[in-house]
């Protein structure tokens, strides 16, 4: 009696951290958060899983287009202006 409970607790647990997660993102629409929450509901097992795997990343293009642009703005520094070790007590 002990095995299913040890196996169904954990279940329950990512099933509802699934529907949490799909509440709470805010780059999917209402139409993508209904067929995902409309999944975990009809297949509890499956769903969930397909959703930790599938989903989108929570990154939007436009964050991950900044990311870049302030990478390639601030070149790295060149050897002259490396910082020098200090040597003896500061």
């Amino acid at each position: 009696m002990l095995l299913p409970t040890l196996i169904a607790i954990p279940l329950i647990l990512i099933w509802l951290l699934t529907l949490v997660d799909i509440v709470r993102r805010q780059d999917l629409r209402g139409g993508s958060k209904a067929l995902w929450i409309g999944a975990t509901f009809i297949v509890p097992l499956i769903g969930p899983i397909v959703y930790i795997i599938a989903r989108p990343s929570a990154t939007s293009a436009r964050e991950q287009e900044a990311a870049i642009a302030a990478a390639m703005a601030d070149p790295p520094y060149t050897p002259s202006e490396a910082p020098t070790p200090r040597h003896g007590p500061a």
